[in-house]
Protein backbone atom coordinates (compact mmCIF):
# COMPACT_ATOMS: atom_id res chain seq x y z
CA UNK A 1 0.00 0.00 0.00
CA UNK A 2 1.33 3.44 -0.93
CA UNK A 3 1.28 5.89 1.92
CA UNK A 4 -0.80 9.02 1.31
CA UNK A 5 1.54 11.80 0.26
CA UNK A 6 4.37 9.39 -0.54
CA UNK A 7 4.61 10.76 -4.09
CA UNK A 8 5.44 14.16 -2.55
CA UNK A 9 8.45 12.81 -0.69
CA UNK A 10 11.89 13.80 -1.90
CA UNK A 11 14.11 10.73 -1.99
CA UNK A 12 17.42 9.86 -3.61
CA UNK A 13 15.46 8.02 -6.31
CA UNK A 14 13.28 10.94 -7.44
CA UNK A 15 15.41 14.00 -6.70
CA UNK A 16 17.86 16.27 -8.44
CA UNK A 17 20.46 18.59 -6.97
CA UNK A 18 19.65 22.11 -8.21
CA UNK A 19 22.14 24.12 -6.17
CA UNK A 20 25.61 23.43 -4.80
CA UNK A 21 27.72 26.28 -3.49
CA UNK A 22 29.31 28.10 -0.59
CA UNK A 23 27.35 31.36 -0.82
CA UNK A 24 24.69 31.66 1.88
CA UNK A 25 23.09 34.51 -0.08
CA UNK A 26 22.77 32.45 -3.28
CA UNK A 27 21.53 29.47 -1.25
CA UNK A 28 18.77 31.61 0.27
CA UNK A 29 17.92 33.15 -3.12
CA UNK A 30 17.40 29.66 -4.59
CA UNK A 31 15.26 28.65 -1.61
CA UNK A 32 13.14 31.77 -2.07
CA UNK A 33 12.78 31.06 -5.82
CA UNK A 34 11.60 27.51 -5.07
CA UNK A 35 9.17 28.78 -2.41
CA UNK A 36 7.69 31.31 -4.85
CA UNK A 37 7.06 28.48 -7.32
CA UNK A 38 5.54 26.20 -4.69
CA UNK A 39 8.34 23.62 -4.90
CA UNK A 40 9.20 21.50 -1.87
CA UNK A 41 12.91 21.00 -1.27
CA UNK A 42 15.47 19.38 0.99
CA UNK A 43 18.90 20.74 1.72
CA UNK A 44 22.22 19.70 3.21
CA UNK A 45 24.85 21.89 4.84
CA UNK A 46 28.36 20.50 5.27
CA UNK A 47 31.16 22.27 7.10
CA UNK A 48 34.49 21.89 5.34
CA UNK A 49 36.44 22.39 8.58
CA UNK A 50 34.11 20.21 10.65
CA UNK A 51 35.08 17.03 8.79
CA UNK A 52 36.81 14.26 10.70
CA UNK A 53 40.57 14.32 10.12
CA UNK A 54 41.78 11.26 12.03
CA UNK A 55 42.66 12.73 15.43
CA UNK A 56 39.72 15.14 15.48
CA UNK A 57 38.03 17.61 13.18
CA UNK A 58 40.05 19.35 10.49
CA UNK A 59 39.68 22.64 12.34
CA UNK A 60 40.60 21.07 15.68
CA UNK A 61 43.75 19.46 14.31
CA UNK A 62 44.99 22.15 11.93
CA UNK A 63 43.19 25.29 13.13
CA UNK A 64 41.40 27.77 10.90
CA UNK A 65 44.11 30.33 10.20
CA UNK A 66 44.15 31.13 6.50
CA UNK A 67 40.73 29.59 5.86
CA UNK A 68 38.10 31.93 4.48
CA UNK A 69 35.20 31.15 6.82
CA UNK A 70 32.76 32.70 4.30
CA UNK A 71 33.38 29.56 2.23
CA UNK A 72 33.49 27.03 5.07
CA UNK A 73 30.00 25.68 4.50
CA UNK A 74 28.86 23.83 1.37
CA UNK A 75 25.13 24.12 0.68
CA UNK A 76 23.16 21.74 -1.54
CA UNK A 77 19.46 21.84 -2.45
CA UNK A 78 17.45 18.90 -3.78
CA UNK A 79 14.02 18.97 -5.42
CA UNK A 80 11.88 16.32 -7.10
CA UNK A 81 13.00 15.53 -10.65
CA UNK A 82 9.54 16.36 -12.05
CA UNK A 83 9.69 19.83 -10.42
CA UNK A 84 13.17 20.39 -11.87
CA UNK A 85 11.84 19.58 -15.35
CA UNK A 86 8.83 21.85 -14.86
CA UNK A 87 11.10 24.76 -13.85
CA UNK A 88 13.71 24.01 -16.50
CA UNK A 89 16.46 23.35 -13.95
Amino acid sequence: MIQKGASDMITMFNSKSVFVGTSLQEFNEMREYLKQHGVKYKYKVNSQTGRWAGGGTHRGVHGSIGINMDHDKMYEIFIRTKDAKRLGL
